[in-house]
């Protein structure tokens, strides 16, 4: 199943159907315009719109790690977002559990007993006391509140073990400031 919501957005109507195909690895691993893109084996997912009329667009397609589409199974709950600053997410939920997510995991279902939330006023607070040192100081990277079954964890980057998952927080990228001018 699909979250409907998420991709009514992408212009593929109301029930868009998924294929799942081999994508081989990535290519041109390495740095590409300051990205560090690993060599990994992919799938391509594929969403079509079923009906034509109605939808902007028919088809739209990305390429995940294969490890994440090895863990489907018939029944889980697939969740896509695909926010204004590009950033993507994916998640797939099994009876309410998360299996596992990707990407802007702040913005996907992730099951009933975990939340994701970037804490804004906690940052804020602790670039203030940086800037009393450096009033140019600003925090390049965001940090993730991860919460599950009522436990806590800021989790500034890095991998650990958190409750029964393993966590790895890789890169949270903080947007630029607007200008004032």
């Amino acid at each position: 199943m699909l979250q409907r919501r998420i991709l009514d957005r992408q212009g593929l109507g109301p029930a868009p159907t998924l294929e799942i195909t081999d994508a081989g690895l990535t290519p041109d691993p390495g740095w590409v315009r300051g990205d560090w893109r690993p060599e990994v084996l992919r799938s391509r997912l594929t969403l079509r719109a079923s009906k034509r009329r109605g939808s902007a667009s028919s088809e739209a397609s990305f390429h995940v790690d294969r490890g994440v589409t090895s863990r489907l199974q018939a029944g889980d709950v697939l969740s896509l977002v695909f926010t204004a600053c590009a950033r993507n997410g994916l998640s797939v939920v099994r009876d309410g559990r998360l299996v596992v997510a990707v990407g802007a995991v702040t913005r996907v279902d992730l099951g009933t007993t975990i939340q994701a939330r970037i804490p804004h006023e906690v940052i804020a607070q602790a670039e203030s006391q940086f800037r009393a040192l450096d009033p140019t100081f600003e925090l390049l990277e965001l940090t993730i509140e991860l919460t599950i079954a009522g436990r806590s964890a800021l989790l500034p980057g890095g991998s650990c073990r958190f409750g029964d998952y393993e966590v790895s927080v890789l890169h949270v990228p903080k947007r630029p400031r607007e200008s004032s001018t």
